[in-house]
């Protein structure tokens, strides 16, 4: 064996090694030990081993163990917490192994020490990290079917006001109905952007021109105690991304800010080129060693305990008074940085502000177009009736379906409904094939847009393809893409744009208001 790299893997070991004899003296430290007992290695050298530090937070039961079992010639792991000599606490992780020289006479001990603090507090991001996995699941499940009866609702209610166009007194009430199903609608998105199953149309721009833009406009927004500044990368900051989402990201961080310092302060917003390697990566559960683009938004506020640290980005926590926030401004700022494949990570003490950095993998190339999902449908164009062409509804909601079929069946389309991708195969086969768009919910099409689409393209080639998602879409999906709930107008809109778009596997996105 290497004698000279041997010594080389001990002394640059990430744990603490220490070597002493049967005597106690310190015969060897590496330099992750001296860390630990904050010490100089050499200092260590020829001191006895309970003399270099104080274990006055181990109980005395530990101790006890630990000498009686290094006394049977025994391995003994456990924990050990006291106060170097600097007087600062640790807590150790720590085996100490008995051993014996060439005459199997005992000669001394290896103790082995890891920083029990530092793996704690990566065990706790572990921990959370899983957390608001599983949470995101859940609110995006609740999100979906709550976006399948809003739509419901939704169109009702606009088929109502139509009905009711002499009935003032009537129509108000219906408008109530609408207005709670808009803000109903507004928090389901807030939730879908925390699941991360909301609809993006990722672009390569550079953050440094989108903080920029928005300037004055989040100067507007935080008020004029608050002052302003800007500190960003000379160098251009390329992400992938979606514009309004970004925009969104600052827009609630500084937010946040805002209302962190009432009486005013500096709010401030820099960029950076980073690259992160693992162990970074390490210690942030989630996130992937590479090239970043960081976002960071700045305060001098009121800072966070490690308990309001701890439910940062969790729906609907808050510690606003009621009333003054729903809980959902960071929550969905962490779904659309996961959804952008990036991570977002807060540093803050109490009196002494917080840090919010926003991760997002560097682009190399020059800005320009990644992916072209299409358009959003901000308005009905005046013209939205069919001509009597044929469409096949795919939904697996009773409701949802019956009202999106009713809603074209009135503006002039014929109108074949399914449940689910076989009888929607079904239904094509009884018309011969002839269905001039097929508008099917992403769960009815087993939840692979792209993947259904191409087999129903192998049995009828040249199909259309419409996509509607009350849980958004994966970033791949084909065909064009209304997002629920929408209007029967809405639908309608999109619906033409479908029918008169370019005939292309990857169509154009769109989404209801």
């Amino acid at each position: 064996m290497n004698a000279a790299l041997l010594r080389q893997a001990v002394a640059q070991a990430g744990d603490g090694l220490l070597l002493a004899d049967s005597a106690g003296v310190v015969l060897y430290a590496n330099a992750a030990f001296a860390r630990m007992a904050g010490r100089r290695a050499e200092d260590l050298h020829g001191r006895l081993f309970d003399t270099s530090f104080v274990m006055d937070r181990t109980p005395d039961d530990v101790r006890l163990d630990l000498r009686r079992t290094i006394t049977n010639d025994r391995v003994w792991r456990g924990e050990l917490s006291g106060t170097t000599r600097d007087g600062a606490p640790f807590a150790w992780r720590a085996s100490v192994n008995p051993f014996r020289d060439d005459t199997g006479s005992p000669a001394g001990y290896l103790v082995v020490c890891q920083d029990a603090g530092a793996r704690d507090e990566l065990e706790a991001r572990l921990r959370q990290s899983q957390k608001m996995e599983a949470v995101g699941r859940l609110a995006g499940g609740i999100a979906h079917d709550f976006s399948n009866l809003l739509t419901v609702i939704a169109g009702c209610s606009e088929q109502l006001t139509a009905a009711l166009v002499d009935q003032p007194e009537l129509r108000g009430a219906v408008d109530g109905v609408k207005d709670a199903a808009g803000r109903a609608t507004s928090l389901t998105r807030q939730l879908l952007a925390f699941s991360r199953r909301q609809v993006l149309a990722p672009e390569a721009l550079d953050v440094n021109l989108v903080a920029a833009d928005v300037t004055a406009l989040l100067q507007r927004l935080i008020g004029r105690h608050i002052q302003l500044v800007t500190d960003l990368s000379r160098r251009p900051a390329r992400v992938s991304a979606d514009r309004s989402q970004l925009e969104q990201i600052l827009m609630n961080l500084a937010i946040n800010a805002r209302d962190a310092m009432p009486r005013g302060g500096r709010l401030t917003i820099g960029t950076e080129l980073a690259d992160l390697d693992a162990a970074f990566a390490a210690r942030h559960p989630g996130m992937a060693p590479g090239r970043y683009v960081l976002l960071t938004v700045e305060d001098q506020g009121c800072g966070m305990d490690p308990e309001v640290m701890t439910h940062l980005f969790e729906p609907f926590f808050t510690t606003k008074p009621d009333g003054k926030g729903t809980g959902l401004g960071l929550s969905t700022t962490y779904g659309i940085v996961k959804q952008s494949e990036g991570y977002i990570y807060a540093t803050s003490e109490v009196g002494a502000g917080s840090r919010f950095t926003v991760c997002l993998p560097r682009l190399d190339e020059a800005p320009g177009r990644e992916h072209t999902p299409g358009q959003f449908v901000a308005a009905t164009p005046p013209e939205s009736a069919g001509s009597g062409e044929v469409l096949l509804v795919v939904d697996e909601d009773q409701h949802a379906r019956e009202l999106a079929c009713r809603a074209l069946r009135e503006r002039g389309y014929l109108v074949l409904e399914a449940s689910n991708a076989t009888a929607a195969l079904q239904a094509m086969e009884r018309r011969g094939g002839h269905v001039d768009l097929v508008l099917a919910d992403l769960a009815a099409a087993r939840g692979d847009g792209r993947a259904w689409a191409a087999d129903l393209r192998r049995t009828r080639p040249g199909a259309r393809v419409m996509f509607m998602a009350a849980s958004g879409a994966p970033a791949d999906a084909s065909g064009v893409l209304v997002g629920k709930p929408f209007t029967p107008e809405q639908l309608a809109a999109a619906v033409r744009r479908a029918l008169e778009g370019p005939h292309s596997p990857a169509g154009a996105a769109a989404a209801g208001a």
